[in-house]
């Protein structure tokens, strides 16, 4: 662990094994979120991650591994407003990290997401998707903005 850390001075961008000897890696991932270093974390036990609420913005990548799965990784930490904006599911960190600068608690963020995310799909059923031009990051944050003034007495609670 005392080495992950000393590379965290120098690091540019990391994937992080969750487990570092027995250990969770959580010490490497706050020096490198104090520095504002992209990292994704690594597993070949997702099912079992208890994520701290700090990281639960980061990606999880899983064992078995393809070099295209790394590949891609990289492309999402060094330019995420390009990747993100063409793939819901990778969108999703970034809806539920901005949904917690919204709602202090947690539980009421996830529920804004969750609405979100059902009022996307029905917006996208009756035609009203995105237009061409338009990122779907900065629409997906639109219809996060309408919910949480439409319902927020209801995500409140």
């Amino acid at each position: 662990m005392n080495a992950a850390l000393q590379h965290t001075a120098k690091a540019q961008a990391a994937i992080l094994d969750l487990d570092i000897a027995g250990r969770p890696v959580f010490p490497v991932a706050d020096a490198l979120l104090r520095r504002e270093v992209p990292f994704v974390f690594y597993t070949g036990r997702r099912e079992d991650v208890d994520m701290p609420e700090r990281f639960r913005h980061a990606e999880i990548i899983s064992k078995p591994l393809a070099a295209s799965d790394v590949a891609g990784a990289f492309d999402r930490m060094a330019a995420p407003d390009e990747t993100l904006v063409t793939d819901v599911a990778r969108m999703l960190p970034l809806l539920r990290a901005w949904s917690r600068l919204q709602v202090a608690d947690p539980v009421g963020a996830d529920r804004l997401v969750e609405r979100t995310l059902q009022e996307a799909i029905r917006c996208v059923r009756a035609g009203e998707a995105p237009e061409p031009h338009e990122r779907l990051a900065d629409w997906l944050f639109m219809k996060c903005e309408d919910v949480l003034s439409r319902d927020a007495a209801a995500i409140l609670n």
